[in-house]
């Protein structure tokens, strides 16, 4: 998760642990999950110009096939799914780092909450 230009590090630094657990706890339906998937896709299957999507299938060096598997992965996403990856991947905040940049004036409440 990033920030920039936050003005609120801190309150900040709260929401995205406090996303993290909600996500671990799985406090979402399976209806957020499919409304997520809606989103997800309608950003997928926007309508594109021709030349840009193949100038994206290019540049990123996707396939037409590799497309379709992502969007079969995606399609078999369940509520169990993502509580699982959030928890290999999002809770264990000792293998994570933060790293702030900012003003002086910050500093310390960082430093309050273990920030060196």
């Amino acid at each position: 998760m990033s920030s920039y230009f936050d003005p609120h590090t801190c309150q900040t630094l709260d929401a995205y642990a406090d996303a993290v657990e909600f996500a671990v706890g799985g406090h979402f339906t399976d209806e957020d999950v499919h409304q997520a998937l809606l989103a997800t896709f309608s950003s997928i299957d926007a309508p594109q110009a021709p030349s840009a999507k193949g100038k994206g299938l290019f540049t990123r060096g996707f396939t037409h096939d590799m497309l379709q598997a992502r969007r079969s992965q995606l399609l078999g996403v369940t509520k169990a799914d993502l509580v699982r990856v959030a928890t290999d991947h999002l809770a264990n905040a000792a293998k994570s780092h933060a790293v702030v940049v900012g003003k002086e004036e910050s500093r310390q409440e960082l430093v309050h909450r273990g920030f060196q």
